[in-house]
């Protein structure tokens, strides 16, 4: 080892001396693990962590690259394997992969010359920009992430459907599962040994995109599958981007994370994924879980123009709810948080007050594309009304300026959706929460009720089940608290 080499190395070194190896439970692992530094001041170019023998854990330094990716090094008795090779550096240091490597292995056997593969979670340039010089190494094969390199270089029968394949290393296996969907070429590996699943950019705490939503509902059940028949200790992902409040992630491309989730996940969270991805529908968008966010890459859609009513309810917050129909371009549901001008809201507040009966609703004053216009931070004008503007209304504003604030719910109804009585989730907070149905499509009801002041604090979003017909009754107790009103129901819009 160059001296060079020696010099970049010793942060790294000297925290793998000092580290207590983890053991192989989730909740162990968490303590474990401890604070990879989130960007703070002086931290290296790589940290290292002693998973379990043979198994260590590095991660690239948020101010080396914000995408902070982790890879993975698994050794055997005959050979290793590396997982991932990180993300070209931005702040112009070097990124000691090679010697990083060399130097763990060493403590295993420093009299050999270890073969060495390289696969990829997947092809995105934060986990290969260290390609080439992995490839310069003696007794090293790189793979390249790439479904037709891989069939023939791991030996699956198949992309994606075939049964994991088995990557021998000497006393240890590795199973790799093709799981594409954030990207054509994506996998997970599973250490046989540790019983650890390494589930790269599909899930992780923080943003799973979803560019492929049919190939990524395929995966996520061929995940499922492969759980069923393979005990899973550890979920151990690619990048960490949650907070450790429930739900909360920080902004992409930030460089301190100093309260960040910790790296693993529990392996009941295989099956939280499997939920959300249900529950998500064809979503738009993002859908937020406590340990991720679903985040869809969606091309632009193709319904034509229309005008497109929403219920204004809310006092504190405001948030809006599509009108929707079972036909297209209505056929969505969608529920966010608003932001109207003071003056606006102000006046909206007094007629409120004044007509407590009363519902609101608001009219687009233009026509748009539903799904190409509500993004986050987006802005549109529109009428409001007390009452429905298409039955009778009164307008109370015009032409005001709409602010997305937050979509809690949008997606587009599906034909092999099944109507669920007891299925709803929750909007506001503990001074005005509300319940709203999810909605399946032709044939339901678009209902929305408020709970009486006092009820239970629940996050934005959570899902909640009533009993069947519980939308009805005022009075009826439910988890989060006790129904005071009925705000909205709509069962003819939903019947063509």
């Amino acid at each position: 080892m160059n001296r060079t080499v020696a010099s970049c190395l010793a942060p790294v070194l000297l925290l793998l001396a000092t580290t207590v190896p983890c053991t192989m439970a989730s909740a162990q692992l968490a303590r474990a693990e401890g604070v990879w530094n989130g960007g703070a001041e002086g931290e290296p170019v790589l940290r290292v962590r002693r998973f379990a023998p043979g198994f260590w854990i590095i991660r690239q330094g948020k101010r080396s690259n914000p995408e902070a990716p982790f890879m993975y090094l698994i050794a055997g008795r005959d050979s290793a394997l590396l997982l991932d090779t990180g993300a070209s550096p931005t702040d112009g240091r070097a990124v000691p992969l090679v010697g990083v490597v060399d130097s763990l292995l060493a403590t295993l056997d420093a009299g050999r010359a270890w073969p060495l593969l390289v696969l990829h979670s997947h092809g995105h340039g934060d986990h290969r920009a260290l390609d080439t010089a992995l490839a310069a190494r003696p007794g090293t094969h790189v793979v390249p992430a790439d479904t037709a390199v891989l069939v023939t270089a791991i030996g699956l029968a198949s992309w994606p459907d075939a049964p994991a394949a088995p990557i021998q290393l000497g006393g240890r296996t590795v199973l790799l599962l093709p799981t594409p969907g954030h990207q054509p070429a994506h996998v997970m590996l599973y250490d046989v040994r540790t019983r650890t699943l390494l589930s790269g950019d599909m899930l992780y705490p923080g943003l799973l995109t979803v560019r492929d939503l049919t190939a990524f509902r395929a995966s996520v059940a061929r995940l499922g599958h492969f759980a069923a028949s393979h005990t899973i200790t550890n979920v151990l992902g690619a990048h960490v981007e949650m907070t450790r409040q429930p739900g909360r992630m920080y902004p992409l491309g930030s460089i301190a994370q100093p309260a960040e989730h910790a790296l693993a996940l529990p392996p009941a969270s295989v099956q939280w994924l499997a939920k959300a991805t249900h529950d998500a529908g064809d979503f738009i968008g993002r859908v937020r879980h406590d340990e991720f966010i679903l985040g869809r890459v969606q091309p632009a859609s193709t319904d034509r123009p229309s005008v497109h009513g929403m219920l204004l309810f809310g006092g504190d917050r405001v948030f809006l709810s599509h009108l929707p129909m079972s036909r297209t371009p209505h056929d969505y549901q969608l529920v966010f948080e608003a932001q109207l001008p003071a003056s606006t809201l102000q006046q909206y507040r007094r007629d409120r007050a004044a007509h407590l009966n009363e519902l609101y609703t608001i009219e687009p004053a233009t026509q748009w594309v539903l799904p190409n216009t509500i993004r986050l931070d987006t802005v549109f004008r529109a009428h409001v009304y007390r009452g429905h503007f298409e039955r009778g209304g009164v307008r109370i504003a015009s032409d005001v300026a709409v602010t997305v604030r937050e979509v809690v719910m949008f997606r587009k109804f599906e034909t092999a959706d099944r109507m669920q009585p007891t299925a709803w989730f929750t909007v506001g907070d503990a001074t005005e929460r509300f319940l709203v149905h999810r909605i399946a499509g032709r044939g339901d009801v678009d209902q929305v009720l408020q709970l009486c002041p006092g009820a239970r604090r629940a996050r934005d979003g959570a899902s909640v089940l009533l009993a069947a017909g519980t939308g009805s009754r005022v009075g009826t107790k439910t988890p989060l608290g006790v129904i005071c009103r009925v705000l909205y129901t709509e069962r003819a819009d939903l019947a063509q």
